[in-house]
């Protein structure tokens, strides 16, 4: 479909070249961009639960993992998203009025990530495979570990084939090759409740709530010589972040039941809140 937009082009516009012939179509591959890029890679999901308690007290515990490798890039180890996470709660009634409920949940994630619609050298991953035509194929002399040039503004032969530059359009998998990015996250998220109930009426409820996120995220692009492309990096580039972000917060309020009012009940709630956030943030680059 391509070459016959490609020759109904050139057909009409004889400044920009001669029509493809029949035996150069023939040289030339059919690519099917989405079918090299796009990867069948596997799902894992596992998880686990455990429950019980007593006349006074009850418990739940449950964990799980989650692994998947990405569809592009997943097999390369550029794309992959691994998440492992616990989480408890308890519930007690220290006496017939007073409840306690305690709740921890703990998150591992880890993922190696590409980016996607952005511009730049390595990071347009997608933009570049909407972009590239059928008649250019994916690697040089089909080794995987040597995309195929472009050309970057020079001319490009194919089987012996004269073709126009894709311009600024990179090989997708030369965008693999340079891209290594990793984020790795430790959340913890944890609370207790307080229920006192004073009188048959009067209600007074305490909660705490803690949350922490710690990220480490690092990009790395390695030294790489595609002159063909036009992409040079003869210097190693390296940038780790640490994010830190916490909030705290405290639920304070009492509640009373006024049932002595004939055909009518009111119930008054007064309460509090309290809560703090930080978020703190450092890299260095080399």
């Amino acid at each position: 479909a391509y070459v016959s937009y490609f020759n109904d082009f050139r057909t009409k516009n004889p400044g920009n070249g001669n029509p493809l012939t029949a035996d150069e179509i023939a040289k030339l591959p059919n690519t099917d961009w989405y079918g090299v890029l796009f990867e069948t890679t596997p799902v894992s999901s596992l998880s686990t639960s455990i429950s019980g308690g007593g006349e006074n007290y009850s418990y739940n515990i449950s964990g799980g993992l989650f692994d998947q490798k990405g569809m592009v890039g997943g097999n390369e180890g550029k794309s992959q998203y691994t998440r492992k996470n616990v989480k408890l709660n308890f519930e007690t009634d220290i006496t017939s009025k007073f409840n306690i409920n305690v709740g921890l949940n703990l998150v591992d994630v880890e993922r190696d990530y590409l980016f996607e619609n952005q511009s730049g050298t390595g990071i347009s991953i997608m933009n570049f495979v909407n972009s590239i035509p059928a008649i250019y194929p994916a690697f040089a002399s089909g080794d995987r570990s040597i995309p195929f040039g472009m050309g970057n503004q020079q001319g490009v032969v194919v089987n012996g084939v004269s073709l126009p530059t894709v311009g600024a359009v990179a090989n997708p998998f030369l965008a693999l090759i340079i891209t290594n990015n990793k984020s790795v996250s430790d959340i913890t998220s944890a609370n207790i409740k307080g229920t006192w109930k004073v009188t048959n009426d009067f209600k007074i409820t305490g909660t705490y709530f803690h949350y922490k996120d710690n990220t480490f995220d690092k990009q790395f692009t390695p030294t790489f010589d595609f002159s063909d492309q036009g992409y040079v990096n003869t210097n190693a580039t390296l940038r780790e972040t640490l994010y830190s972000n916490k909030m705290t917060q405290f639920d304070g309020n009492g509640s009373y039941k006024f049932s002595n009012l004939g055909n009518h009940n009111l119930d008054v709630l007064a309460g509090m809140s309290v809560y703090q956030t930080t978020f703190e943030t450092s890299s260095r680059n080399g």
